[in-house]
């Protein structure tokens, strides 16, 4: 498998310990190794030298796609499932970090050999993983997935905040620093992505009935339904259209 069989030397004890918390109690020689080059493999994904980029410098906000946190999730990468690790998307820079939860040291998977991420009860994709030129470079969550992809988008800007008002931009409900000019802004998009590779932004939620034309008077009726008691949001909106879409 490319690129998760070699162990830098620094980790190799590391590797080895961790392939002690995963040896049968009894077992054949084959399987002993096969488990081997498993643990080493997955140690070698994170410690091979691709070390997460820091922000060294005072801000406001996060670059991460929600929270600071890492999440526990499984990735598919070049073509294997990965469990056990914590996963966190930096939207500033487009790359998936992860690391053990016992470890301290953080490391990048290359997005040319993410095909599927699950976090936090959550799924993404990687559009170059995907080979989805037509998409921008980075991570999208999917929010449905059917006839068509409804994928979602997070992306952090640095920008300068000299009076604080850039603070209800930033999706972040942490703690703010007085006095801190330096913010992370959050952009959202939206994209379907239709069976044939087909691209289209979508800017709002009614905009998915440009794309089905045939069923504008059956979505129209649904969402008044829908919205009865209060507009939905744009997620909730785009999902809903096309559960009625694949539905009829």
């Amino acid at each position: 498998m490319r690129m998760l069989t070699k162990i830098n030397a620094k980790w190799l004890p590391v590797a080895l310990l961790l392939c002690l918390r995963f040896l049968p109690a009894s077992g054949q020689p084959g399987e002993d190794y096969a488990v081997y080059r498993e643990a080493a493999g997955l140690e070698s994904l994170i410690y091979r030298g691709r070390q997460a980029p820091s922000y060294n410098f005072v801000h406001n906000g996060t670059c991460f796609w929600n929270s600071p946190r890492f999440l526990p999730g499984k990735v598919v990468y070049d073509g294997r499932v990965y469990e056990g690790l914590d996963f966190n998307i930096d939207a500033a820079a487009q790359k998936l970090e992860c690391r053990y939860s016992h470890f301290a040291a953080t490391g990048l998977l290359d997005g040319d050999f993410v095909t599927r991420l699950e976090m936090g009860g959550r799924n993404y994709i990687s559009s170059r993983g995907c080979g989805y030129d037509e998409l921008p470079e980075g991570y999208f969550e999917v929010l449905y997935e059917g006839s068509a992809m409804i994928l979602k988008q997070v992306v952090k800007t640095l920008k300068h905040d000299r009076d604080g008002s850039l603070k209800v931009q930033t999706g972040y409900d942490g703690p703010f620093r007085p006095n801190v000019t330096d913010v992370f802004v959050q952009t959202i998009r939206y994209y379907h992505l239709s069976g044939t590779g087909e691209v289209t932004q979508l800017k709002r939620g009614r905009d998915i009935k440009r794309l089905y034309p045939e069923k504008k008077k059956a979505l129209n009726r649904h969402m008044r339904l829908l919205q009865r008691e209060g507009l939905l949001d744009i997620d909730s909106y785009l999902v809903a259209a096309m559960y009625l879409i694949d539905a009829e």
